[in-house]
């Protein structure tokens, strides 16, 4: 566990300057990127103590990269007032993703066992290697909507914004992050002016 702390420290630490150049998307491409090379490696390097030392390093780079962008996809392309709501919703999927997850590989593990013992067999290892290697993949959906520049209201399935010839149906959409922090400043300086 020890190399994966220190290369997700690290790398964590430098996410921001990958997202500045990058994108969130693509940064969190690479992160899911190095995660299933570590899975990819431990599939076919498992013999040594070694084997499991340089996985760990690697998954805690892809880990490191792309836990840090996905908070910002999370809230990226939700209106503003809805950005709490995006960060735990983020959390919750993730933390029951690693629920289901750990109940899978259980499963797995405790299904093919050693003849006459109670120890999961290699090949039961290997399958769950090879099950976190796919589900990687799966992540591809994610990287490719959160590349859709239109922002998204949580709960519906369009964008937030019209096409041309078409009428806004709904609540007006929340303001930017500069536009509602100019607005706030110019209504609080009126009520000031109002108040003296």
């Amino acid at each position: 566990m020890l190399p994966s702390t220190f290369t997700m420290l690290f790398f964590s630490a430098l996410a921001g300057r990958f997202e500045a150049k990058l994108g969130a998307a693509w940064t969190l491409a690479i992160g899911t990127a190095f995660a299933g090379l570590a899975y990819l490696w431990l599939t076919l390097q498992h013999g040594s103590v070694g084997d499991f030392l340089v996985f760990n390093a690697i998954q805690g780079v892809g880990f490191g990269i792309a836990y840090a962008a996905l908070g910002t996809l999370a809230v990226q392309h939700v209106p503003m007032d809805q950005s709490g709501i995006a960060s735990g919703v983020n959390s919750l999927v993730r933390t029951a993703g690693g629920s289901l997850a750990s109940a899978a590989t259980a499963a797995i593990l405790v299904g093919d066992v050693l003849p006459g013992t109670e120890m999961p067999s290699v090949d039961a290892y290997v399958t769950c290697f090879v099950h976190r290697l796919h589900s990687r993949g799966a992540d591809r959906d994610h990287r490719r909507r959160a590349r859709d520049p239109a922002p998204r209201r949580l709960g519906s399935g369009g964008p937030e914004r019209p096409g041309p010839g078409r009428q806004r149906s709904g609540p007006a959409p929340a303001r930017s992050w500069s536009r509602q922090s100019r607005w706030c400043l110019a209504t609080s300086r009126k009520s000031r002016l109002n108040s003296a």
